[in-house]
C-alpha cells in the first residue's frame, strides 16, 4: 500500500503489470468493500494486537478493528483444494531438488573433466624438463 495513493490508483497499479487483470472484478470486489475509489489509502496496520483479537472471540476483535477504523479482509481456499494444492508444491519442490541434484553432477563430472585435461597439458608441458635436487 502506498500512502498517497488513493484506491482507484492502487487498482491502476496493480493493473499495469499484469496482462491478465480483470478490472471489472477489482471493482466489483472495491464496492462489495464498499471503499470510496478516492479514498487515499492510509497507513498499514502492523500491531500489536490486543487482548481482544488474542481470545477465542472475533467478534470481538472485529469491533475492536472497527473502533480503530480498520479493514481485515480474510481469503482463503477451501478445504476441497487442500490435497491438489498440496500435490502440486510436493511436485515443484520435487522438481527443483531433482534440477538441483542433475546440475551438481554436471558440474563436479565437468570440474573433474577439466582436472583430467590439465594433468594431461602439465604431463605433456613437462615431459622434457627434468628436476635436479640440490644438496
Amino acid at each position: 500500500m502506498y500512502t498517497g495513493l488513493s484506491v482507484e490508483d492502487h487498482l491502476r497499479f496493480g493493473a499495469h503489470p499484469n496482462s491478465g487483470w480483470d478490472a471489472a472484478l477489482a471493482h466489483r470486489r472495491i464496492e462489495q468493500l464498499d471503499l470510496d475509489p478516492r479514498q487515499k489509502a492510509g497507513q498499514l496496520f502492523t500491531g500489536p494486537a490486543t487482548s481482544a483479537c488474542l481470545g477465542s472471540s472475533s467478534q470481538a476483535c472485529t469491533s475492536w478493528l472497527a473502533s480503530k477504523h480498520l479493514r481485515q479482509s480474510v481469503t482463503y481456499q477451501p478445504a476441497s483444494r487442500f490435497w491438489p494444492l498440496q500435490r502440486a508444491e510436493t511436485a515443484l519442490y520435487l522438481v527443483l531438488a531433482a534440477g538441483l541434484g542433475w546440475l551438481c553432477v554436471w558440474r563436479v563430472r565437468r570440474r573433474q573433466s577439466l582436472t583430467d585435461t590439465q594433468i594431461m597439458i602439465l604431463k605433456i608441458s613437462f615431459a622434457g624438463v627434468r628436476f635436479v635436487s640440490r644438496s
